[in-house]
């Protein structure tokens, strides 16, 4: 890759955006996996009589998820990109993205909690403002008027901390002593 005529430039773009495409991808056949999985218990438990009421999430938080995976995917591509770029072996690699995981679960366990809702702080935060608006658009669907206005900050910085890390993983691509180091 080094020897054609493309830039480093485009070919860290290329990656991130083979990257994008295939997390896009994998989110969106989860998020129906998840969709029929419901739609399968929900009928088994209409059968069975138990009376549980379960009701689908409105159109609205369904179009807003797959907006607020666009940028997620985004900022989790760069940043993964980033880390195999700066990794000498696959396995270092591994080394690297586990605290991205570890991070991530303990943010988004952090969304879970009852008492935390979506403030204009939490917003601008990286996982957090994705995870808690998407929290209270589907558990209230009814009141998602006012969640909307964190849509914006939620998505310009989520937008803004992957244009970072997809900056950082050109600017590791463009080092020699990242590129060509031992292994």
């Amino acid at each position: 890759l080094l020897i054609c005529p493309a830039s480093r430039t485009e070919i860290v773009l290329g990656k991130f955006l083979t990257v994008l495409c295939f997390s896009i991808c994998t989110a969106m056949l989860n998020l129906g996996s998840m969709g029929m999985t419901s739609g399968h218990i929900m009928n088994m438990t209409g059968r069975m009589g138990q009376g549980a009421v379960v009701t689908l999430p409105g159109i609205g938080a369904i179009v807003t998820t797959m907006i607020l995976l666009v940028p997620l995917a985004a900022l989790f591509s760069a940043l993964c990109l980033s880390l195999a770029t700066f990794a000498r072996s696959s396995k270092e690699g591994q080394y690297y993205l586990t605290p991205i995981l570890m991070v991530t679960l303990g943010l988004t366990m952090y969304c879970l909690s009852p008492g935390v809702e979506i403030t204009p702080f939490y917003s601008i935060m990286p996982v957090v403002g994705v995870a808690l608006l998407l929290k209270g658009l589907l558990l209230h669907p009814l009141t998602a008027g006012s969640l909307y206005l964190y849509a914006i900050p939620v998505l310009i910085t989520t937008f803004g901390y992957s244009l970072l890390a997809l900056w950082w993983a050109i600017d590791q691509f463009r080092r020699e002593d990242v590129l060509f180091r031992e292994a």
